[in-house]
């Protein structure tokens, strides 16, 4: 009975560590002008950034940690959830993050192919390994759908109908351009971070 007691009560020890340790601070911030706002549920706070629409609905853009990663992906009101692409499948997040315009902020969407994304893309992850991962989107069966750039996979990869989907080419987010910017669509990728980031909530699957 001391033994059962002992090993339940080190199990609990060993969850409640682990929801620690997932709930650390956040290394990935948003540029200036725009703030990573937490949310869940199919939440979406004001000025959320729009990255596409599904049948007729809108999408938004957002992040959730899966797997070790801190992914970009979409954030589906109607389906309550964000939905991020990982290990060729759409996992569904019930709790997220949604990139938001604050004061001054102003973005657009610019194309660019195999990896690479202009100077001021905007991060909106990381792997588990340091790699950083970036907004973008495409156009998928009808819908457009946004997900993470990854430079060392030399493209973008969408969730879409319970799948992750590759693409060469692709639309990159960017924050702050200036207007009037005729900078060339291709240009080189950004260093990785110095070392692993996680997100400040748990994963967590509708």
């Amino acid at each position: 009975m001391l033994v059962e007691s002992f090993f339940l009560s080190t199990l609990i020890t060993s969850v409640i560590f682990a929801e620690i340790v997932a709930i650390v601070e956040m290394d990935v911030p948003a540029p200036s002008g725009f703030q990573w706002i937490n949310s869940k549920n199919g939440q979406v706070p004001p000025k959320a950034v729009n990255c596409g629409y599904d049948n007729g609905q809108l999408l938004y853009l957002g992040r959730a940690l899966h797997s070790g990663d801190l992914l970009p992906g979409k954030v589906h009101p109607a389906h309550g959830c964000c939905f991020v692409p990982y290990n060729g499948g759409e996992h569904a997040v019930k709790e997220y993050e949604v990139l938001c315009v604050t004061d001054g902020g102003n973005y657009e969407w610019k194309g660019n192919t195999n990896g690479l994304v202009q100077s001021n893309a905007v991060q909106g992850g990381v792997t588990e390994e340091g790699e950083p991962l970036y907004v973008g989107r495409k156009q998928h069966d009808k819908a457009l759908v946004s997900g993470k750039i990854q430079p060392s996979k030399l493209g973008l990869f969408v969730p879409f109908g319970g799948n992750e989907h590759f693409y060469r080419d692709y639309e990159v987010l960017i924050g702050n351009f200036n207007e009037g910017d005729s900078s060339e669509p291709n240009g080189n990728s950004r260093p990785p971070c110095p070392r692993p980031c996680k997100p400040s909530f748990p994963q967590k699957r509708c």
